[in-house]
């Protein structure tokens, strides 16, 4: 081998791990997650099930549909979605459907425990209820991804914490609030 073919070879390595680094991608899968809600949505699909069964009329048989009805509804629950930041922009892959979106679209995000809720306003308004965009964090991932989307994006909690001198989290500063 000479070493020309080494060296192309090991520039294809470097190139390909700083794309993957570009690239963040994880997978969520709530039911499998989160032992007492996957509980409560078996026993609320069946507990709806009896409900309509019960007061359905008795040749009309409602109930079997209940069950189909809950998983469509819920599917996002029910099987695994995987997340992909790029780049180029957000994909959110699912068994069913795909969707994806550039980052022109967003301008901000605020975030929780639990996901990330991109909006395409610069702070918190009403209006962005049905323009957002939810990323679940999964286990382990937060710091990375809510790290990616900083760098991305304003990040509503940070921005308030620098202009008011108050956040709703564990970010506050204590000598800010003794100095009011």
């Amino acid at each position: 081998m000479s070493r020309k073919s080494k060296r192309r070879r090991l520039i294809e390595r470097i190139e390909k791990k700083a794309e993957a680094a570009k690239t963040l991608t994880w997978r969520v899968h709530p039911f499998m997650e989160r032992r007492l809600r996957s509980a409560l949505a078996v026993g609320a699909t069946a507990l709806f099930t009896v409900c309509v069964s019960y007061f359905a009329p008795p040749n009309e048989p409602f109930y079997l549909g209940v069950p189909p009805f809950m998983f469509v509804v819920l599917n996002g629950f029910w099987l695994p979605t995987t997340y992909a930041l790029t780049d180029d922009g957000i994909e959110i892959r699912r068994l069913f459907h795909s969707q994806k979106a550039d980052w022109g679209r967003f301008r901000s995000f605020n975030y929780d425990n639990e996901a990330a809720v991109l909006s395409p306003y610069e702070g918190p308004t009403r209006r962005a209820m049905f323009r957002t965009l939810t990323l679940l964090f999964g286990k382990g991932r937060k710091a990375e991804i809510l790290d990616y989307l900083r760098g991305k994006l304003i990040d509503v909690k940070d921005h308030a914490t620098a202009t008011d001198g108050k956040a709703d989290g564990p970010e506050t500063d204590s000598g800010a609030a003794g100095d009011h």
